[in-house]
């Protein structure tokens, strides 16, 4: 290549500065020009310009063109790290002018990144000149053979880097002057609002000065503060200490904007929240001398944002559980008819065979089946809280030791059981079975955990939450907890498992090995019993389940004893019969039969009315469903009590939210009877109702 191609490059450029084509408005369009007329000018398929960033880790490509497709682009992003030898010679200010890309040991590290992908041959990069040194480069891609870079094609892109780093430098400036214009705004803004403190650190010296409201801000007296560093330190909250320390660095030593929201804690322990901005000042040599800002009090804001929070998960929560609910609602009404009758017959099948009966086993694994698909239905109430509790005040560690031969039957001999409950434990109120199940469920999930064995830990302790903690979304209020942790030395969980652990038919075990229910039960049940639950896992690590529940003030209640079985209760009394399912209705009526009852049997309301009407025998118990089309069971109750004032009345439904919120029949001596039942389950509750003291009237 002679002079007069040379002359012919520099015309290209020239005509570019002359242009004024180099400063428009917006940083691309300035050096997208440049680029253009540079892969044009020398035939290049790809030209750009990287801008190293700030911390000088990785380069970012500000504009690339690519002449066969005349496309722009920018954004990628590359590690520094990755091409050590490329970007050290760049460094070190050498133009990298590689014929052959693939060997040149300052190109190749791009073979499988860029290289190879992009059919780049030859390559020529040269670095860009800005304040403090080389900020960046200039690259040109070569595709096809491999060519040559001549001195001339080198000298032109080295004028070409020196307009890239010109546009940028000045554009830099411009952007610093805004971004000076936009601080000194805000500080004003800041200085002449209400409520605003000002400050400033004497980095060299390490003199700090406060205004009087900054100190009032920090809960202290006017005059009391040292004006030291360390001083100013010892006031904010411990847990942010590390954090404000590191945001100080960032601003003073990677000229990072000082922006952060900080707790400090009075003398007298109360924690307030501050929003504090400062700007750091250098010297000509850019060395930071002196760094200055505003502080202000944003506690309210601060409680006013948690409060949101937790109002926004109960929302969130509430409608999770309101979804799973109407499905669990649906199912326990229908499926649970269908199981009451499964299970009831089966039971009732049973009874009448002897243990060597041929069809015995067949009959016994359709039960079995029956009592797992009504457990998962009982899961499903538990989660959407839903099922009918029995709380009583109660010892977490009575419910833990009652527990532990079960529980290490259920681990197995790989997993050590170890118990470390707190004797002085205060009394909670929720429903012992309940609570025996979700321990159950988290021992099981711990064991799944630790398939090649490990430790299981379960503690108890007195907790006091004297300010609101924020646990992921969850929200938790101050107050008196009874802890219950239950820890293991599985695998763990990264945090994405965490985040939906609680969700029901989440599950992480492979097909048919769990409904996904266990833990979005354990989670149900606590948050019904007025609790919170919270895991803290890392891969790896094991995992914890800590269960807080409200401490009460009540006396424990006594756990009844075991009793030996007295056999099924018979008897002879008249029982009226009210359920809208024949299948129920049938069972129910046979298991009565045989017991000894006499059973008047009524498809619905209005029949039972008949027939008591018609009856002139006493009648001595109704049983009857909730819910029932056009009469109600409790409607159907008040109308019979004000016709015979002695009768007896046992609900029975398979719907628990329609029975327990929309009907009301738990108030106190109300008995009643949660589908699926078995055959011993009703006519032991039968007796239980016949043999109970007379009722009261109806409210």
């Amino acid at each position: 290549m002679g002079s007069a191609r040379l002359i012919q490059q520099l015309a290209a450029l020239n005509k570019l500065v002359l242009g004024e084509r180099l400063q428009p408005d917006d940083l691309r369009t300035g050096l997208g020009r440049l680029a253009k007329a540079a892969a044009q000018t020398l035939q290049v398929e790809r030209v750009s310009v990287w801008r190293l960033t700030q911390g000088r880790t990785a380069a970012r490509c500000l504009e690339l063109y690519e002449l066969s497709h005349a496309r722009h682009s920018s954004g990628v992003e590359i590690p520094v790290n990755d091409y050590p030898l490329h970007f050290q010679a760049i460094g070190s200010g050498d133009v990298i002018a590689a014929d052959d890309a693939l060997t040149d040991p300052r190109t190749k590290e791009f073979r499988e990144s860029r290289l190879f992908p992009l059919g780049v041959t030859s390559m020529l990069a040269v670095p860009m000149h800005l304040v403090g040194g080389p900020g960046g480069a200039l690259w040109l891609e070569h595709v096809g053979p491999p060519r040559s870079w001549s001195p001339e094609e080198t000298m032109f892109a080295m004028g070409a880097a020196a307009l890239a780093a010109l546009v940028i430098g000045q554009w830099e400036h411009r952007e610093a002057e805004e971004t000076l214009r936009v601080k000194e705004e805000r500080f004003h803004f800041a200085f002449n609002a209400s409520r605003v403190g000002v400050w400033d650190w004497d980095i060299l010296g390490g003199r700090v000065t406060w205004s009087e409201r900054v100190e009032a801000l920090m809960g202290l007296l006017p005059g009391s503060f040292d004006g030291t560093y360390e001083g100013f330190l010892s006031c904010v909250h411990p847990a942010d200490r590390e954090f404000l320390t590191q945001a100080i660095a960032a601003a003073v030593n990677d000229g990072k904007d000082y922006d952060v929201e900080h707790r400090v804690v009075w003398p007298d322990g109360s924690v307030h929240w501050l929003a504090c901005k400062g700007d750091v000042y250098r010297d000509k040599a850019g060395r930071p001398v002196r760094m200055s800002g505003t502080v202000m009090d944003v506690t309210e804001r601060k409680r006013a944002e948690e409060a949101l929070r937790e109002s926004q998960e109960q929302l969130r929560q509430a409608q999770k559980m309101e979804a799973v609910g109407k499905l669990a609602g649906g199912i326990a009404h229908d499926f649970n008819n269908l199981l009451t009758v499964i299970t009831g017959y089966s039971q009732l099948l049973l009874s009448r065979l002897d243990q060597g009966h041929p069809l015995r086993r067949e009959i016994e694994e359709i039960k079995k089946s029956g009592d797992r698909a009504a457990s998962l239905t009982q899961q499903l109430l538990a989660f959407s809280r839903r099922q009918v509790l029995m709380p009583k005040a109660l010892d977490l560690n009575d419910v833990v030791s009652g527990m532990g031969g079960m529980l290490q039957r259920l681990l197995g001999e790989d997993v050590d059981l170890i118990t470390n409950l707190d004797p002085a434990l205060g009394a909670v109120k929720a429903d012992p079975g309940q609570l025996e199940q979700v321990i159950m469920n988290l021992a099981v999930n711990a064991r799944d955990a630790m398939p090649h064995g490990g430790k299981l830990t379960i503690e108890t302790a007195n907790v006091q939450v004297r300010e609101t903690r924020v646990h992921g979304p969850h929200v938790m209020a101050p107050g008196r907890y009874a802890l219950l942790a239950v820890s293991d030395s599985g695998c763990g969980m990264d945090a994405e498992t965490q985040a939906r652990i609680f969700e029901p038919f989440f599950t992480t075990k492979g097909t048919g090995k769990g409904t996904g229910l266990g833990l979005s039960t354990v989670y149900g049940i606590v948050k019904q019993s007025g609790g919170y639950v919270f895991v803290y896992s890392e891969p790896g690590r094991g995992a914890t389940f800590k269960i807080y529940l409200p401490r009460i003030d009540e006396a424990i209640e006594g756990v009844p004893t075991a009793t030996a079985d007295p056999g099924q209760p018979s008897g002879t009394e008249t029982v009226l019969l009210v359920e809208d399912e024949p299948g129920v209705r049938g069972f129910v009526r046979e298991t009565l039969h045989l017991q000894g009852y006499r059973v008047l049997e009524a498809r619905h309301g209005f029949e039972a009315l008949v027939i008591a009407t018609r009856h002139q025998n006493p009648i001595h118990l109704l049983l009857t469903d909730v819910v029932m089309p056009q009469m109600s069971g409790r409607e159907l109750a008040d109308q019979l009590v004000s016709m015979r004032k002695d009768l007896r009345i046992l609900y029975i439904s398979g719907y628990t939210e329609n029975a327990v919120v929309h009907h009301g029949v738990l108030e106190p001596g109300t008995a009643f009877l949660q589908k699926p039942f078995t055959p011993d389950v009703l006519i032991r509750k039968v007796r239980e109702v016949l043999d109970a003291p007379a009722p009261k009237a109806p409210r």
